[in-house]
């Protein structure tokens, strides 16, 4: 088997519900939008971010799993303090790479749903969005991962016990707790990535096994997770599942307005 395909072969299914990790991506600097999206009411008291994560919060109770991860960056001050009713339901963790690209925030997450000693406290953030987030108890995470660094944090990793991560994303508005459901009931009958399919693609929400831990620390710049997915694709390693709701997110204004109006309909 070539060194590609060994990378992707498929796991086994976790024997307890901790070994499944949640982390959503609350790290980016919204250019598109031209200020905080994460931070747009859809509702009276809740957010974009708010909205997603109650999703998120909710799954991960009803299974029993350890605290979501949210990997804060740009915006840091503001969407912390949107996150303190969460606690300690959820974690925060500060990413100060975020406006190096998203795998940074994804390295973050993978970080900080094991190690948990890198997540951070409200006190921990700047009020300051401008600065990058800074914490004593915060890992400053190396902006480049050689390929054996990568190899061994991945083992690191495993050895803790947490056997798969589900990587979702803050502005998936539309993501609902039974989608992240049939996700990982996917996930708990072949043990191998399983990814979101909507319109004709493969994206997140996914659930990445052990075996792609290594590949997605060694995600540079703004290299998402849909590039491990389609390198696994290629070896038949991705379970598919059908997630409509997966296409439906908020990066400009016009997003906003758009879903705004649909739930008035």
């Amino acid at each position: 088997m070539s060194e590609l395909a060994s990378g992707f072969e498929s796991g086994t299914a976790p024997e307890r519900a901790n070994e499944l990790a949640c982390v959503m991506l609350a790290a980016g600097g919204s250019r598109r939008f031209g200020d905080c999206k994460l931070a747009q009411p859809l509702q009276p008291g809740c957010s974009v971010l708010q909205t997603s994560l109650l999703e998120l919060v909710c799954f991960s109770s009803n299974n029993g799993l350890n605290a979501p991860k949210v990997v804060l960056g740009a915006y840091q001050a503001k969407l912390a303090d949107l996150l303190l009713s969460f606690e300690p339901k959820v974690k925060m963790v500060c990413n100060p790479d975020w406006q190096q690209g998203i795998s940074t925030s994804i390295i973050a997450g993978l970080q900080a749903a094991v190690y948990q000693g890198n997540s951070i406290d409200h006190q921990g953030y700047d009020s300051d969005d401008s600065k990058p987030c800074e914490h004593k108890q915060a890992q400053q995470l190396p902006s480049q991962q050689s390929k054996q660094q990568a190899k061994q944090q991945a083992k690191q990793l495993s050895a803790n016990q947490i056997k798969a991560v589900l990587i979702t994303l803050g502005d998936q508005v539309a993501i609902r707790s039974d989608d992240y459901q049939r996700l990982f009931d996917a996930y708990k009958q072949s043990g191998q990535i399983c990814a979101s399919r909507y319109r004709d693609q493969l994206g997140v929400p996914a659930i990445f096994p052990y075996s792609a831990f290594s590949k997605l620390m060694q995600l540079e710049g703004d290299k998402g997770a849909k590039a491990i997915i389609k390198q696994a694709q290629l070896h038949g390693k991705v379970t598919e599942v059908p997630i409509a709701n997966a296409q439906f997110d908020i990066d400009t204004p016009t997003d906003l307005q758009l879903w705004l109006a649909s739930k008035e309909r």
